[in-house]
């Protein structure tokens, strides 16, 4: 086995994947058979998924004109009512200023609470925040707690992030085993990244 060749390979394996490693934060989307009014009538009496749904509603302009600001009040509704949903959706906005004045660390806040109640969204997001410094110091190891935390439920990114970050070594120890078990799972999962580099890892010998 030649190791500077395989390091080299996974090197510029990382390079053209960097943005993949990083990850993009993710939300939910729409997808409710209830109408506009009858969910703002539920959403009204105080119940947490029709004020959620009502976020989402206004949020991607789905039988009422898209107006964030809306959304943003509703979301806040539900996840102060412990909708995990909404409490990921809500981090989300904050990310990105939709409706809000944008907030990295409301970000994490939010995405904290959502990701210690188990949504997968929320600590693969969380990982993206630890690896890149948004809204906390950032710290490599935090990240790989959250990413796998996400990865063992079965989020193909996470699991790859985990993968080539094992593969990189740097920001966790370098470990060729961990890195081509999570490389495997990721892409099981339909992650062709995950994909190629098991086959990088896999051609030098790891």
């Amino acid at each position: 086995m030649n190791i500077l060749n395989g390091k080299l390979c996974i090197l510029i394996l990382s390079t053209m994947l960097s943005v993949s490693a990083l990850g993009a934060e993710v939300g939910l989307s729409y997808n409710s058979p209830l109408s506009y009014n009858d969910t703002l009538s539920l959403a009204r009496q105080g119940d947490a998924t029709a004020q959620y749904n009502l976020g989402l509603m206004y949020s991607e302009g789905q039988g009422i004109h898209q107006d964030y600001y809306q959304a943003f009040e509703w979301y806040t509704k539900a996840a102060n009512q412990g909708n995990a949903n909404a409490q990921l959706n809500l981090g989300f906005m904050y990310s990105k200023g939709e409706g809000v004045r944008q907030s990295y660390h409301k970000a994490v806040e939010w995405y904290t609470k959502a990701a210690n109640q188990g949504d997968v969204d929320a600590q693969f997001n969380l990982g993206v925040m630890y690896s890149n410094g948004r809204g906390v110091r950032q710290d490599y190891h935090k990240a790989v707690e959250w990413y796998t935390k996400a990865a063992n439920q079965g989020d193909a990114i996470a699991q790859y992030n985990l993968g080539l970050m094992y593969a990189k070594g740097g920001y966790v120890p370098q470990d060729s085993h961990k890195a081509k078990e999570w490389a495997g799972k990721s892409c099981d999962n339909g992650e062709q990244n995950g994909c190629e580099l098991y086959k990088v890892l896999n051609q030098n010998g790891f």
